[in-house]
């Protein structure tokens, strides 16, 4: 069998603006085809990355192939203050998010693949004494899938297929308190001197679904 290897490597910049993706830390960028259709890969899915955006895509490859790439991701914000205020950027980070696509035709008609991709990976991270730390100071979602599939072939025009979602999410979110609000806010007014906190959310969880898909 023949066994082909493609190699990715995506940069993208600022991608954390809240209007730069419809579903905000969503990585989309799986596939340097796709990337330059705009993702407008679904109907074509003729790579092993099909396994993100169609996977019925997979029936088309008559080989064993693979596919290896990472996105990587320097993501960059400022924030503007008012008049008297005080302008903060992000802190610099650099994210590198793999995928891992495989595929092997099992028989004339059916083939498997077998995908390991992060569609959410990325962090904002901004000082802790900006001037909006009372919303956020540091949030991020990381999210690993795996997802083995079956796609069968069952006339030469149409093919279909399915397959489990195997995800591993974690969440973490820092802000800062403001005592002296909530001094006000339950009893003792204002606390002399402005004191401040922080509170740390962080959780993880592992959950299963499914996906499909067709390709006439």
């Amino acid at each position: 069998a023949l066994l082909r290897l493609g190699i990715t490597q995506c940069v993208l910049v600022g991608v954390l603006q809240a209007t730069a993706l419809a579903a905000g830390f969503a990585i989309t960028a799986q596939s340097p085809a796709a990337s330059g259709k705009s993702s407008a890969f679904t109907a074509q899915a003729d790579d092993p990355s099909a396994l993100y955006f169609n996977p019925a895509g997979i029936s088309q490859l008559s080989t064993t192939q693979a596919f290896l790439g990472t996105s990587i991701i320097v993501p960059g914000m400022t924030y503007h203050a008012e008049p008297g205020g005080r302008d903060s950027k992000q802190n610099s980070q650099m994210f590198f998010l793999p995928q891992l696509y495989l595929s092997h035709p099992l028989s004339s008609q059916v083939t498997g693949g077998f995908g390991v991709f992060t569609p959410f990976g990325v962090a904002t991270d901004w000082p802790k004494d900006w001037e909006g730390r009372f919303q956020v100071t540091h949030a991020s979602i990381q999210a690993t899938v795996v997802n083995p599939t079956l796609a069968w072939n069952p006339a030469p025009w149409v093919s279909v297929a399915g397959g489990v979602d195997i995800a591993y999410v974690m969440f973490e979110l820092e802000r800062g308190i403001n005592w002296s609000k909530v001094g006000e806010v339950f009893g003792p007014g204002p606390l002399s001197g402005n004191p401040e906190g922080t509170v740390l959310l962080r959780g993880s969880t592992t959950a299963t679904g499914f996906h499909s898909g067709v390709r006439i």
